[in-house]
């Protein structure tokens, strides 16, 4: 963690994105559902609804863990609300977005648990929504609330894997 610098705490993370990360994928999630119920189209040479789960609850584990972390740094893990520190332990060691990489890896443990091809086709469309609509506005307000300390951060820790 670092001392923030003076920054107007009231500030929504620099995140102006209309939708919510977890709304968004959500809504991923249930249009594809949606989509195939209607087209049922595969991706899979067998069923796999045991690795879906695993990778869904591996998924869930990393969301708590995450959000633990914010937590005990006594900061916001929402998009919308100021932050008060970078957080470097638990799953921000190894990926500067450890919610959203969960968020995608939900939606991709359901695309396996279903087989379900349009669980992947929409994902992409999804992951690219917030990586430009989200993650870059976070950068840019972590970068100015923080300066040198997050800019040292990026350099050590991957944005994703």
């Amino acid at each position: 963690m670092s001392e923030p610098r003076e920054a107007a705490e009231g500030a929504d993370g620099g995140v102006g994105f209309p939708i919510r990360p977890p709304v968004l994928y959500f809504l991923s999630i249930a249009a594809g559902m949606a989509l195939g119920a209607r087209w049922p189209v595969g991706f899979l040479p067998l069923p796999l609804p045991w690795l879906g789960t695993a990778v869904i609850v591996a998924a869930i584990a990393l969301l708590v863990a995450s959000i633990r972390e914010f937590r005990r740094a006594d900061t916001s893990f929402r998009s919308r609300r100021a932050v008060r520190a970078i957080v470097r332990s638990g799953p921000y060691r190894f990926t500067r977005n450890p919610i959203y990489l969960a968020f995608t890896l939900i939606q991709l443990g359901f695309a396996i648990a279903l087989d379900d091809v349009w669980l992947l086709v929409l994902l992409v469309p999804t992951v690219a929504l917030v990586h430009w609509g989200v993650i870059l506005r976070e950068e840019r307000y972590l970068t100015e609330k923080f300066g040198e300390a997050y800019a040292e951060y990026v350099r050590t820790v991957r944005r994703w894997v």
